[in-house]
């Protein structure tokens, strides 16, 4: 069976200004929501970009699945509340059309991903920031 897990971030450097001050786009559907339609394929181009080198670090980006089943797990670095559907919900567009684009799926729809799992969050005080593991396997009805 493939399977594979990677840790993707929840922001995304979408800048630096002229003093050097880097700006973030938070994954987020609140963000989401507001960003002009330029700022939002950028930042999914950024995003892919990331993925795709966390990818290849593992050789994933040449797999290719048939039928996948996907879970989502963040882990928060403190203890602050917030709305985990706010931010899987960006992710997984944006990593849904990553492996796309990289051929690891033919489509993003539901007959190519047969089932989506949230897991709930979980603390690790040692992170410096909130990530996401994915995992990603074949579907096994």
């Amino acid at each position: 069976m493939n399977k594979f897990q990677v840790d993707s971030p929840v922001k995304i450097m979408t800048s630096k200004n002229k003093k050097g001050v880097e700006k973030f786009f938070d994954l987020n559907i609140n963000k989401y929501r507001n960003l002009h339609w330029s700022m939002l394929a950028k930042s999914k181009k950024i995003y892919g970009d990331v993925l795709f080198q966390l990818l290849a670090k593992q050789d994933i980006h040449l797999l290719q699945l048939d039928e996948i089943e996907i879970t989502y797990q963040m882990i928060a670095s403190n203890k602050r509340k917030f709305d985990t559907m706010n931010i899987v919900s960006i992710i997984d567009k944006y990593f849904q059309d990553v492996m796309v684009g990289l051929g690891i799926i033919k489509d993003d729809n539901y007959n190519y991903v047969k089932k989506i799992t949230i897991l709930p969050v979980i603390i690790d005080k040692e992170l410096p920031e909130h990530i996401c593991r994915i995992t990603v396997k074949e579907y096994q009805p």
